[in-house]
């Protein structure tokens, strides 16, 4: 009787730990590509992450996300700044950011997620404005 206790306690941790869809593997489901306005700028690509510096010059900032993916969503503030605006299509994001006149450096992050079923990889794209 114990050992039937015993194996009826073991058994679902057993089903569990061999159930290997459930836990599916990290997978890379984008790379990005970025593509400056004619004022141009500096782009650095790591992985999932990518950092734009720009000059002060309003300029479209065009990002496309190329990969196996089903969905792509912003992660809310899409912009937390009112110099910059953020739409996106399937798999692309455009960035719009205004004349930098303040004298300062401006910062800002975009962050989404992109997913195929259950599988999710996050992206950020930051932009350094420099001031005019």
């Amino acid at each position: 009787m114990k050992l039937l206790r015993y194996l009826l306690f073991i058994f679902p941790f057993l089903l569990i730990s061999c159930d290997d869809d459930k836990d599916e593997p990290y997978a890379d489901l984008f790379s990005i590509d970025v593509e400056l306005g004619k004022y141009g700028g500096e782009v650095q690509i790591i992985k999932h992450e990518c950092e734009v510096t720009i000059n002060g010059k309003q300029q479209y900032i065009q990002v496309s996300l190329s990969g196996n993916f089903d969905n792509l969503n912003l992660r809310p503030p899409y912009s937390a700044h009112d110099w910059s605006m953020v739409t996106f299509g399937e798999a692309s994001l455009s960035i719009h950011v205004l004349d930098n006149n303040t004298g300062a450096v401006r910062h800002d992050n975009v962050d989404f997620v992109v997913s195929k079923g259950s599988i999710k990889n996050e992206g950020t794209i930051s932009i350094v404005q420099l001031p005019n």
